[in-house]
């Protein structure tokens, strides 16, 4: 089965490292504070932090309300690349 999804989108997920997805996977749920994502994920703060400034730079999650709030949320562009990786890895299977 051909994916669908842009020649960026397919970039995106190329430079996506396993905790950016793990990331994208409790985004998907709903909005969440750093804090919260780094006790569902066994990394540690420092680390969640780089990777939600570059899923954020890359205008994959995007910040909600106050800039200094540090509430999170999944973009349109992320759900798309998150739905293509699980397209990709369920075809794996």
């Amino acid at each position: 089965m051909e994916q669908k999804g842009t020649r960026e989108q397919f970039e995106l997920l190329d430079e996506m490292t396993p905790a950016d997805k793990k990331i994208l996977q409790i985004l998907k749920k709903g909005r969440n504070v750093p804090i919260n994502i780094t006790d569902q994920l066994d990394y540690n703060d420092r680390y969640l932090r780089r990777r939600l400034a570059t899923l954020h730079s890359n205008e994959i999650i995007q910040r909600v309300g106050h800039q200094n709030s540090g509430l999170y949320e999944i973009t349109q562009e992320g759900r798309a690349v998150y739905k293509l990786f699980i397209s990709i890895h369920n075809e794996d299977q």
